[in-house]
């Protein structure tokens, strides 16, 4: 038989192959001098939902594989037949007779109800052909198998080792989160807000009672800072027709002979966002130095 290994708790290697020193019924729960090992290979597991080394009875149960093409020696043909298939299918599989030993009992302890699917068998929780379990305490539990007549009962396995509280209550087990990742980058959520926000992962979840994980997201808000538009004047000079951008601040110089001409430049500087001053140059008063200082337009 071929014990694979579904869950959490690792064990020893196999035993040895021994042949029988007794047959059915005298070796039905007699455990010394049985008739075939089993396989080496990895051994029975114990599966439970909670990680950690403790055990609820009412849930946990063992499990192991089983190989379709394993050969035992046949316990009723003559010297030198053949061997046969062990356990060719589920139903065979789940029809051999399979005991628990262990410091719960003074004998094996047939286990009811296995079931087996695809290449691998479970029994039921361990509390329904087990209840010393539900006492507490540390058992290894160990798992023959016998076919009778045909092949008989195996050497044990190694041990499983199951750990209950009293009453079969798990321990609680708090839940283990990551450490916090990176922010993420700031992003807008509305017009005057931008968010950012970090995230870390269940590495254990809550158990049996135990503190539950906390929050996994943290955001951040900041309100939004808007730099005020830059403000710039248009500007052409009184010879081009192509129009330029000039910076607040900007300052244009330049004479101006003509009033007439005078009030028509005055009134496209002012539109352009310029703020104008001018003085005469003259005793007449007909000329006059212009100086226009952008400002920006509104």
């Amino acid at each position: 038989m071929r014990w694979v290994s579904l869950a959490l708790l690792l064990v020893a290697a196999q035993a040895s192959p021994v042949r029988a020193q007794c047959l059915p019924p005298a070796c039905v729960n007699n455990i010394a001098g049985k008739v075939f090992a089993l396989a080496d290979g990895p051994p029975v597991v114990l599966a439970q939902a909670s990680p950690g080394p403790f055990t609820d009875p009412r849930t946990a149960y063992l499990m192991w594989d089983f190989d379709p093409t394993e050969l035992v020696l046949d316990a009723t043909a003559p010297p030198g037949s053949p061997p046969i298939l062990a356990a060719p299918t589920p139903a065979a599989a789940a029809a051999l007779t399979y005991r628990a030993l262990g410091n719960f009992a003074n004998q094996p302890i047939v286990i009811p109800g296995v079931t087996c699917a695809g290449t691998s068998c479970r029994t039921p929780p361990l509390a329904t052909f087990l209840p010393e379990l539900l006492k507490g305490g540390t058992f290894p539990i160990y798992v023959t198998r016998a076919g009778p007549p045909r092949f008989l009962e195996s050497v044990a396995s190694n041990p499983v080792t199951a750990t209950t509280l009293a009453d079969g209550a798990p321990v609680p087990i708090a839940c283990v989160v990551s450490e916090w990742a990176e922010w993420s980058p700031w992003a807008p959520i509305s017009s005057t807000l931008e968010s950012q926000h970090r995230n870390r992962t269940v590495i254990m979840p809550a158990a049996n009672g135990g503190a539950p994980c906390p929050f996994l997201t943290e955001t951040s808000t900041r309100n939004i800072t808007t730099a005020p538009p830059v403000k710039t004047c248009p500007y052409m000079a009184p010879t081009s027709t192509v129009f330029q951008t000039r910076n607040v601040g900007d300052v244009i110089e330049g004479n101006n002979y003509s009033p007439l001409g005078r009030g028509t430049r005055m009134d496209q500087l002012f539109a352009w966002g310029f703020e104008v001053t001018g003085y005469p140059i003259n005793s007449l008063g007909t000329a006059v130095h212009l100086k226009a200082t952008c400002r920006g337009l509104p």
